[in-house]
């Protein structure tokens, strides 16, 4: 669950960026270090209603990225 600091972080970045689509990278960056390095259905639906996004939207995006893990990961991450 996305704290109100996390909230706040994500806010923030919006601030930073012409539009909410174009920050829902760096929004998406925080909901994954909130959840432990990973992003759960919840954290997707968390950041689609904070950003003002379609669900869809934030799925399509996070599941686009290798960056982004929609299932828990080790605690070291090896990619070639």
């Amino acid at each position: 669950m996305l704290t109100e600091a996390h909230v706040a972080r994500i806010e923030e970045i919006c601030r930073e960026y012409p539009n909410k689509k174009s920050a829902l990278v760096p929004a998406l960056y925080v909901a994954q270090r909130a959840y432990g390095g990973w992003l759960p259905k919840d954290a997707l639906v968390e950041v689609a209603e904070v950003l003002d996004l379609p669900e869809s939207h934030v799925y399509a995006v996070a599941s686009f990225y290798s960056m982004f893990y929609l299932k828990p990961v080790g605690k070291h991450v090896v990619q070639v």
